[in-house]
């Protein structure tokens, strides 16, 4: 019998209509990543921390600044859509590079487990973002769970 996936569960609440979003242990299901994608992954912290290691650059990479330069990137990922640009595949690849570079240094610098890490904000997220509440909505949950409050008038 395979594991089940998070798709698993959100097709099965589609489908049977039963609104059992709350009672997933987020350690039940598997993230859909396999041991292939693991080992990608593995492998690409491995090429983060050596980039890093041979220029002897551990010493400026200490969780804060880390994180202010996962920032500064995240901010110039948004910069190519500035003035609503389309932006060129190359320099979106960058960023995105870029972003992941720091986001995989700040993973292993806080021993985070990036597929756990994932797996619990989902689960949070779905708590939070109850599909059959916000599907097609783009409000805040705040929003939502107001109107919840007062019959849908708020």
């Amino acid at each position: 019998m395979r594991e089940r996936t998070w798709e698993d569960a959100h097709h099965a609440a589609e489908i049977s209509g039963v609104d059992d979003r709350h009672s997933f242990d987020p350690a039940e299901l598997s993230c859909p990543m396999d041991s292939k994608d693991e080992n990608a992954l593995a492998e690409l912290k491995g090429l983060v921390s050596d980039f890093i290691s041979e220029r002897d650059w551990d010493r400026y990479h200490r969780p804060k600044d880390v994180a202010m330069a996962l920032s500064i990137e995240a901010g110039e990922l948004m910069e190519l859509y500035l003035w609503d640009r389309s932006p060129g595949r190359e320099d979106l690849e960058d960023e995105l590079g870029d972003i992941l570079f720091f986001l995989l240094d700040m993973s292993i610098r806080e021993d985070v487990d990036l597929k756990e890490a994932l797996k619990r904000k989902l689960e949070k997220n779905r708590v939070k973002y109850p599909a059959d509440l916000v599907r097609g909505s783009d409000l805040k949950y705040t929003k939502y769970r107001e109107g919840e409050d007062d019959g849908g008038q708020g």
